[in-house]
């Protein structure tokens, strides 16, 4: 039975709470929790994501109201489905790439069609969604294009805020609401996504927040054991995860990134440092 986590807490300054149901928007962790029941060792780690109910099934629940202190911004939380390596991660996605961010948009549509809101659409289906646009370096997984949008739903605190205030305006939506866990993705940077793409009206999707955007023009080996939101046992670099496609990939990689950052043993420190020279080690014995 497909499996979801398609409740989003929502959270306003005045203390008060309502429940805004998503199912398309979090379809993609449905696939992943339906494909998880499939690997025994991986649904062992997934087995929070057991604990939710099917599709069908009421996505309303009890929870405690949070001040949020500018008033126009809402808070978002939500059960993220998780994984334990770097092969599962490959595995649950169908697009992973490196590209590098020229701009960040936002858009209102209805999250049953993925389209511009109509007089037939549910209000309740009307939200506020990101776009991060993406000029393709490399593709590990999935179907090659020169350029992508990566969507996540709601918006970002501090940044063209009057734009997405005056976006959601037009639809009588009042508040700003940013995921507790919303990665910092900034234009000019070049990050590894790992994505699921439906193929449909709907730009790709990060598999969750805290294990699928890795920064990697300056430090490739920066772990997901370091990202404030999720401190993960074992941790995941982009270097795991593009070691996956084979060794030549990260050869490939890491040979054109030490070019780019001469520098690198003086920049980077703690357990980044350590992975860097090892990988300088390993590169260097191949040579």
């Amino acid at each position: 039975m497909v499996k979801n986590i398609a409740t989003k807490i929502i959270k306003r300054k005045n203390g008060c709470c309502y429940m805004k149901r998503i199912i398309l928007v979090m379809l993609t962790v449905f696939v992943l929790s339906s494909c998880a029941e499939k690997d025994n060792s991986v649904s062992e780690d997934l087995e929070h994501t057991e604990k939710n109910n099917s599709v069908s099934e009421n996505l309303d629940q009890q929870i405690e109201p949070q001040k949020i202190e500018d008033e126009r911004y809402g808070s978002m939380s939500g059960d993220w489905a998780w994984y334990p390596s770097a092969k599962s991660l490959k595995d649950y996605s169908n697009l992973i790439v490196t590209g590098t961010v020229t701009d960040i948009s936002f858009e209102i549509l209805d999250s049953l069609t993925g389209l511009t809101p109509t007089e037939k659409s549910d209000p309740t289906r009307i939200q506020q969604y990101t776009f991060y646009h993406v000029d393709v370096i490399e593709t590990y997984n999935g179907k090659k294009s020169k350029s992508i949008r990566v969507r996540i739903d709601g918006g970002i605190s501090d940044f063209h805020v009057e734009e997405q205030v005056a976006l959601l305006r037009e639809y009588e939506q009042e508040h700003i609401f940013v995921w507790d866990d919303l990665p910092e993705i900034k234009i000019g940077e070049t990050y590894l996504f790992v994505l699921y793409d439906f193929d449909n009206n709907f730009d790709p999707y990060p598999l969750n927040l805290n294990q699928t955007v890795y920064p990697v023009k300056e430090d490739p080996f920066r772990g997901t054991d370091n990202n404030p939101h999720f401190a993960q046992e074992n941790p995941i670099t982009a270097q795991d995860i593009i070691t996956e496609f084979g060794t030549d990939k990260w050869d490939a990689f890491y040979t054109d990134w030490r070019r780019d950052n001469p520098d690198w043993e003086t920049r980077l420190t703690g357990d980044s440092l350590e992975r860097a020279k090892t990988a300088e080690r390993e590169w260097t014995a191949a040579r």
